[in-house]
């Protein structure tokens, strides 16, 4: 008994149908492994909008301080102030994070007001965005040798654009996950 194979018996071995379903399976691992990137992301964001509202809330009276000097007549210069208006858009963001991770209903908003706190600690400071009382102003020093202009701004601006890009990165992610 002789049994006989020919291409039109098999045709799921032609070249275009292996070629298709070599095709097929790539694009299913590729979508299974967006898929389990996806959702071990789901707190990812907000976990680290937490670290860096820690760090910001930290940086400008510990670990990088700002002026420690007080101006002739015995008040506090501008940088302290700024100082203050860092340490609690820090605070803000630690608080956004964590009613957030709490209630998942809140991310998206979470992400937003993270983005606009990160904003202001940069652009407040830097005379962009004016905040003032009738006795203090939130600012840096003329001086380009003062600790606020030479080392705490900086950093600010480095942690704030990493909120930045965290929030960013977690609203993109979240429409993702939700389409």
């Amino acid at each position: 008994m002789k049994l006989a194979i020919t291409r039109a018996a098999v045709p799921e071995f032609t070249g275009a149908a292996v070629f298709l379903r070599i095709c097929r399976i790539e694009i299913f691992a590729k979508v299974c492994i967006i898929k389990l990137i996806m959702r071990n992301m789901k707190n990812i964001f907000l976990k680290m909008n937490l670290a860096l509202g820690l760090v910001l809330a930290l940086t400008a009276f510990v670990l990088y301080p700002v002026c420690e000097n007080l101006r002739p007549d015995g008040t506090h210069m501008n940088c302290f102030y700024a100082g203050i208006f860092v340490s609690v858009m820090g605070i803000f963001v630690m608080i956004f994070s964590l009613a957030s991770i709490w209630q998942k209903k809140l991310a998206v908003v979470s992400y937003v007001l993270a983005i606009a706190a990160a904003a202001l600690s940069w652009l407040a400071p830097n005379g962009i965005v004016n905040i003032a009382g009738e006795s203090w102003k939130v600012g840096l020093c003329s001086m380009s040798s003062h600790a606020c202009v030479a080392d705490t701004m900086p950093k600010v601006a480095i942690i704030a654009a990493a909120i930045l890009v965290s929030s960013f990165a977690g609203l993109i992610f979240g429409f993702i996950r939700e389409n």
